[in-house]
């Protein structure tokens, strides 16, 4: 992959993020709604009692405590996803504070974010999301450390 694609990919990433939390707090929610449900109704993980319309606007059903930690989950493979892809950028450059350069950029482009829900409607800006998001951008990191030390130790062998 070369230069001009990776980044393209970082761009298009980047947007997607931006796009999702530039819906308002009612069709992000219910969008992510719609896809848990799909995917509870199609894995049967839940029984069907639970699905009901009361269930789903009851805030205590078992449902959205799920949905909760659905929405926290996609906060973090979010930028997750994002660290993969800035890093994959970064190593045409070799810089040698590449982990640290993404999960800085990554955090910055966290808190944009969350400034741009505060002005989106019915949407709200929580640190805790940065904290999410900081976090999902870490692990991607420490994912390609290890695989990179992994990779490092089987030329060793060889």
């Amino acid at each position: 992959m070369n230069k001009s694609l990776s980044l393209l990919l970082v761009v298009i990433w980047t947007i997607v993020i931006f796009g999702f939390s530039s819906m308002s707090g009612t069709t992000s929610n219910g969008m992510s709604k719609d896809i848990l449900s799909n995917t509870i109704e199609k894995t049967n993980i839940l029984p069907e009692h639970e699905l009901t319309i009361e269930k789903k606007s009851d805030p205590l059903s078992l449902f959205n405590k799920i949905h909760y930690y659905f929405r926290k989950t996609a906060h973090f493979s979010e930028y997750l996803i994002l660290s993969l892809l800035l890093i994959n950028h970064l190593r045409f450059y070799k810089k040698k504070r590449m982990f640290l350069l993404t999960i800085g950029i990554c955090f910055i482009v966290s808190v944009i974010d969350e400034v741009n829900q505060m002005f989106t409607f019915d949407r709200s800006s929580l640190l805790t999301d940065c904290l999410l998001d900081t976090f999902g951008a870490i692990v991607g990191v420490l994912i390609i450390i290890m695989i990179s030390k992994r990779k490092k130790l089987n030329e060793k062998v060889i």
